[in-house]
């Protein structure tokens, strides 16, 4: 995402706001427990832009990686709150 993108405000206080109505939105997804789910959201958000960016680009979903930063961050963001973990 182009956080300095104009499509979010025409000011940095603009698209403050708007980044921020965005990621309380999503904070406020229920997701639901581990143990009845039967779709994974999350894996599914993040493949459909991947979809879109590899069709877009000509390349196939198996030439497209995930750098190690945006992986640390989807694995943090799916420990909070586990005590626990099964599997990453």
């Amino acid at each position: 995402m182009d956080i300095d993108s104009n499509k979010l405000g025409p000011t940095l206080v603009n698209r403050n706001k708007n980044l921020h109505r965005l990621l309380r939105a999503i904070g406020g997804i229920q997701l639901g427990s581990d143990d009845n789910a039967q779709i994974d959201t999350s894996g599914d958000a993040y493949e459909s832009p991947t979809d879109v960016y590899s069709s877009r680009t000509g390349k196939s979903d198996a030439e497209l990686f995930t750098p190690q930063a945006v992986s640390e961050l989807l694995a943090r963001t799916a420990l909070v709150g586990n005590i626990r973990v099964n599997k990453i």
